[in-house]
């Protein structure tokens, strides 16, 4: 997509359309240089108007932020190596930058909506990018506001598929709706890591059991779902939970997520032998 694309560009320069072809081809290809080129691209077309424009380059900002995050915390922690004579120095500014990249980042999703409103993938952007630059509390609200979209969605869909005639679109349909629920399943994992870091265990709660309704095999719903039955003290939920994502993981055993389960597991019967 990405050789079609530039063959494209050498005979219309000037091509909208092509232009976010190739964007979007860099961006999904999704190496450093490849989401570098990917913000070029998006940033000499966003003043056209056109909502996936500024969804790349928001989009391509983040991914950014969050390489500069990941070298930041590599370059303090000794993990890479810097030709900076001050590795601690050099990681601030990779932190800086990670965060001048997420502010930048969020004002371009606030911008899609602003063209498109209600994007599911603007709110979704901004619900992470939020989340990145700490803050909880707008994070939330865009979780909020990417279930209540979803289920106007959903919705949608459903009635649409009481309406098929035929096989191929009804697949289309039935897949589209899937691709919903995992959206909201993972929405609400978000959520509860939200709530229960700000120390709100009975929301995060209601968020896990939700979301563990719709997906009651992904293993790290039940791996939190267990933390927070052990801090409200409900030991035998808390063992269950942990048991039952020990059984979903697919992490061996030397895993540290498991070996934490298994530690939770055993502090739990600890306490539960303590009552009278």
């Amino acid at each position: 997509a990405v050789g079609q694309a530039l063959k494209a560009l050498e005979l219309d320069p000037d091509n909208e359309k092509i232009k976010l072809i190739l964007g979007w081809s860099l961006q999904r290809r999704g190496t450093t240089e490849d989401v570098l080129r990917a913000e070029q691209v998006f940033r000499s077309v966003v003043d056209e108007g056109d909502y996936r424009a500024s969804l790349g380059l928001a989009t391509a900002l983040e991914r950014q932020g969050v390489a500069n995050a990941e070298a930041s915390e590599a370059v303090g922690s000794g993990k890479r190596i810097t030709e900076s004579s001050d590795p601690a120095q050099r990681a601030q500014e990779l932190q800086e930058r990670s965060v001048a990249l997420w502010t930048e980042s969020e004002q371009w999703f606030e911008h899609t909506l602003e063209i498109h409103k209600s994007n599911l993938d603007a709110l979704n952007g901004l619900m992470r990018v939020e989340a990145l630059l700490g803050k909880p509390h707008a994070s939330l609200a865009r979780s909020k506001q990417m279930l209540e979209e979803l289920a106007i969605d959903r919705g949608f869909w459903e009635q649409l598929l009481k309406r098929v005639q035929g096989e191929r679109e009804e697949k289309e349909i039935r897949e589209r709706i899937a691709l919903n629920e995992n959206l909201e399943v993972a929405t609400r994992m978000h959520a509860a890591r939200t709530q229960y870091g700000l120390g709100r265990k009975d929301e995060a709660m209601n968020e896990l059991d939700t979301g563990i309704g719709l997906a009651p095999d992904r293993a790290d719903l039940h791996a939190l779902r267990a933390l927070v039955q052990r801090d409200l003290g409900n030991w035998d939920k808390a063992i269950a939970d942990a048991e039952r994502f020990i059984a979903l993981s697919p992490q061996g055993y030397d895993s540290a997520d498991v070996k934490k389960a298994f530690d939770l597991i055993s502090a739990c019967e600890a306490e539960r032998s303590r009552k009278p």
